[in-house]
């Protein structure tokens, strides 16, 4: 070749390379060739479109079915509803309407009724097991209330604290000895307000005109922990706010609580008291946790020595315990 060493030239001939000169002209890679006629492609030339039916190898299903309810599609209900209308009665539409809706609040209405019967007697089982419960443990839970005699301008006419413990010495019928203790039966005939005249009782008493009772319940019960018997006041905004819950599974209504821990139920009536639940202007807790404590063990001076804390009328008044029981006055523990 032209300008390439002979050397070279031999070497690409043996490998089987050659030189071939080039025609003039353009050279046309991939060449097709083609016509101008236009031509249609379709399946069948001598078969115009449309004779021939063609079906479908898989059915195709023609109706749908709904899983849920929808309006009806037939005309029966208008044509009722335009004979109403000429009669001058209520559409048939809204007459079916009317039945659903009503049928659909009696159900709910019976399901509600039912739900309710069912959660009463679930509660109803709860307190027949406190019953059972209190049958078993007497003295370990009692309810204990108090009548505090109020004068018209809200202030009471005793000191009484926060535990209803009568902190003056001042004379009060309620408070004097046997006839005292024997007065303390009228504590169901108070009247919550005194009427013009005053009030008199069958025993003597007289209260003033304007002046008021106010009743305040505890919940007592003992605590084997610390060994001794806790308070709560159940007029207290803690215990109507969340308090109970610490307690009882349902709100423990007065009336049901005076009927299952009422300490008169779980002993009988003794000597110093006529009743050891009802109290008026003061209680004397000493009196109750001692005969509770009785009840509980069922000896005569109860379980042990006791450790009294009666507080006083200046800076060691009543108070309860949350966290630490024997912070609580008043408090009585039994060793």
């Amino acid at each position: 070749m032209d300008g390439v060493d002979i050397d070279i030239t031999m070497f690409l001939e043996n490998c089987g390379y050659a030189y071939i000169e080039e025609e003039p002209g353009d050279e046309i890679v991939g060449e097709r060739k083609i016509t101008n006629d236009v031509q249609e492609t379709t399946k069948d030339w001598d078969r115009p479109r449309g004779e021939k039916k063609f079906r479908r190898k898989k059915k195709i299903p023609q109706k749908k079915f709904k899983k849920y309810p929808t309006k009806p599609k037939h005309s029966w209900h208008k044509r009722l509803s335009k004979i109403a209308i000429e009669l001058d009665m209520e559409p048939i539409s809204s007459h079916t309407e009317l039945t659903a809706v009503q049928e659909i609040g009696d159900f709910y209405g019976e399901y509600l009724e039912e739900k309710r019967l069912q959660e009463q007697e679930k509660e109803n089982n709860y307190w027949k097991s406190w019953i059972q419960k209190v049958k078993e443990n007497p003295g370990n839970y009692g309810i204990v209330s108090a009548k505090i005699l109020y004068r018209r301008d809200g202030t009471t006419v005793h000191d009484t604290d926060v535990a209803c413990v009568k902190r003056d010495n001042l004379p009060d019928i309620y408070n004097e000895g046997r006839d005292g203790r024997y007065a303390m039966k009228e504590w169901d005939i108070l009247p919550s307000v005194v009427e013009d005249d005053g009030w008199c009782g069958p025993r003597g008493t007289f209260v003033q005109s304007g002046f008021s009772f106010k009743r305040y319940n505890f919940f007592t019960y003992w605590d084997e922990k610390n060994h001794m018997y806790i308070w709560k006041s159940m007029n207290r905004h803690s215990w109507q706010c969340g308090g109970w819950r610490d307690h009882f599974d349902y709100y423990p209504n007065i009336n049901i609580l005076e009927d299952i821990f009422s300490l008169d139920k779980q002993w009988l009536p003794w000597k110093e008291v006529g009743t050891l639940s009802k109290w008026i202007n003061g209680i004397e807790w000493e009196t109750v946790w001692s005969r509770m404590d009785e009840m509980r063990t069922g000896a005569c001076w109860g379980g042990g020595w006791q450790t009294w804390e009666g507080g006083d009328g200046f800076m060691n008044r009543s108070r309860e315990s949350h966290y630490y029981p024997r912070t609580q006055i008043p408090r009585m523990i039994i060793h």
